[in-house]
Formats: structure tokens, C-alpha cells, sequence
């Protein structure tokens, strides 16, 4: 695995681009993002505690004494770092009056440490406070980080995972402006958080470059291989509307056996797309 780029974000504040409009309802004259979350910020984190969501900071802040900004946010960092390179940011209003503490969120680098294929970002862990929610804010927060994949990945970037059971969340997705990164469902993956589970969709925006890469390394008169390769990118397009993931796990499966191992590891970008999903949990459905 590369070294993640995610110490680059730690450098300086970044203003975050919300619309006037949005920036007035919330109270503020800009929004701002910061990496790190501090002891001021730990007030979303007693938010979190006391709210039944399948937020996966959750099941780390349970047996945490709420009073203690301190343990919240050693907590936050302790789960953080465990789990996958990963980078907090803490969003913050600013106007006339002074600062508060809006929403923290993330970027992870790799689904997790032992993830083999650089590229594959996941924007992750969004949290906004409750009285700053349903004022439009949550899109913008998105496009930030969405933004700050494509500045640190560049030409690297593959594509980037966002896992969403929040319908805020996956309306933001589908109203995203067309353009080089369309998120799409790919399926579901099955998240236990303290005692209780949830059914978390999972959507996958590819880069152009990625989907041309995984076309070029399929090309071949073979039909077995045409037809994989138009169901591929198909599926990158559409996501699960054109098919379940199971059912390309089974076309990737026969072509294996059929062309053998050394032609399976050839096919590198390909292979990348199915390790990701594995990965990350989305069920063969």
C-alpha cells in the first residue's frame, strides 16, 4: 500500500464554499473547515451518545462519561486511526459574534489498513449538530470533501466509496450535478452498532479514467470477455439497477476459471474494483 496523502490536509484552514444563502439560515457569514477535532467540538460527540443511528462513531462513545470532552475525542481518534488512515475534519461557523462548532466528518484514505489498491478514497463520518440541521448545509460539507479527494488523488484517483443509510445523505448524492464522478448504489452491506443493526446502502462514484482503464485491460475478441467487460461498466455506470453485485461476482468467477489465474492477475484494475467491494461488505444479493 501507498503512504496515504492525507497528511497534506493537515496544513492550514479551508473555507468551505456554502451559498449565502445557506451561510445567513445557519447564522454565520462562512463556514470553514478545520483537520482535527478539538474539546469545543465535543458537543456534537454528546449529540452522537444520546441519538439511535447507525453512525459507526457510535459504538465507540457508549461508555464514555459525556461531561469528559476530553475521552469523547480521544475516543474519536483512537476508532479513527484503528480502523483505516483517516483524516477528521471539524466544520466550523464563523461570524461577527465569533465561531461554533457545526459538523465533523472524514476522509479515509484506504477502506481500511490492510486495503492493497491506492485510489479508492471513502468520505466518511459525517456528523452535523442537531440544530444546525435541515438547513441545506449537508451538501456543501460533501462537495468539500468530494473536492479534497480529487485536489490530493489527482491522476490517481480510481474512484470514491460512501456508505449512506441517512436519506439527507442519499439525496445529496442523487442530486449531485452530472459530471466526472456520478455516485451510484452498488448494493448493501449489513452494520452492527452496540446492539443494534442496520441495512447501510453503498454507493461508488468511478472516475472516467477508471472505467477506461478497466475497458482497456478487457479488451479482447474473446465474447466470454466483451461481455464481461460491457457488464462492468455498465455496473459502474448504474450501479445496482443493472444488475447485482453477486451476479458480476459470478461472470468475474467463470471468466477466472476459464482464463486461468495469471490472466485474472493481469487484469489489476479490475481486480481492484472487486477487492474494494469485498472489502468494504456489499452483500452477493
Amino acid at each position: 500500500m501507498s503512504p496515504p496523502p492525507l497528511r497534506l490536509l493537515k496544513h492550514k484552514d479551508q473555507r468551505v464554499q456554502v451559498s449565502q444563502e445557506v451561510c445567513e439560515g445557519l447564522g454565520f457569514e462562512s463556514v470553514w473547515a478545520r483537520s482535527g477535532i478539538d474539546e469545543e467540538a465535543a458537543v456534537l460527540l454528546r449529540e452522537l451518545q444520546s441519538e439511535r443511528c447507525g453512525h459507526s462513531w457510535r459504538g465507540v462513545l457508549g461508555d464514555v462519561d459525556p461531561a469528559d470532552s476530553k475521552a469523547l475525542v480521544e475516543a474519536i481518534e483512537r476508532i479513527s486511526a484503528s480502523k483505516r488512515p483517516t483524516n477528521v475534519y471539524t466544520y466550523w461557523g464563523v461570524g461577527p459574534d465569533g465561531e461554533a462548532p457545526l459538523a465533523v466528518a472524514a476522509i479515509s484514505s484506504h477502506v481500511s489498513h490492510e486495503f492493497p489498491f491506492d485510489g479508492f478514497p471513502v468520505v466518511a463520518r459525517c456528523m452535523i449538530r442537531r440544530c444546525y440541521r435541515g438547513r441545506g448545509l449537508y451538501p456543501f460539507l460533501l462537495a468539500h470533501r468530494i473536492r479534497g479527494c480529487e485536489a490530493l488523488w489527482g491522476s490517481r484517483l480510481r474512484g470514491i466509496h460512501i456508505g449512506a443509510s441517512d436519506p439527507a445523505v442519499i439525496s445529496s448524492l442523487a442530486q449531485r450535478e452530472a459530471g466526472s464522478l456520478n455516485f451510484v448504489c452498488v448494493g448493501k452491506e449489513w452494520l452492527t452498532v452496540n446492539e443494534d443493526s442496520y441495512w447501510v446502502p453503498d454507493f461508488f462514484a468511478p472516475t472516467l479514467e477508471y472505467r477506461q482503464a478497466i475497458q482497456d485491460e478487457l479488451q479482447e475478441s474473446n465474447p466470454y470477455v466483451v461481455g464481461f467487460a460491457r457488464k462492468m461498466d455498465d455496473f459502474l455506470q448504474r450501479g445496482a439497477s443493472a444488475g447485482s453485485f453477486g451476479a458480476l461476482c459470478e461472470d468475474a468467477a467463470s471468466l477466472r476459471s476459464r482464463h486461468g489465474e495469471a490472466w485474472w492477475e493481469n487484469r489489476v484494475e479490475t481486480r481492484a474494483f472487486f477487492a474494494l467491494m469485498e472489502s468494504i461488505g456489499v452483500l452477493h444479493a
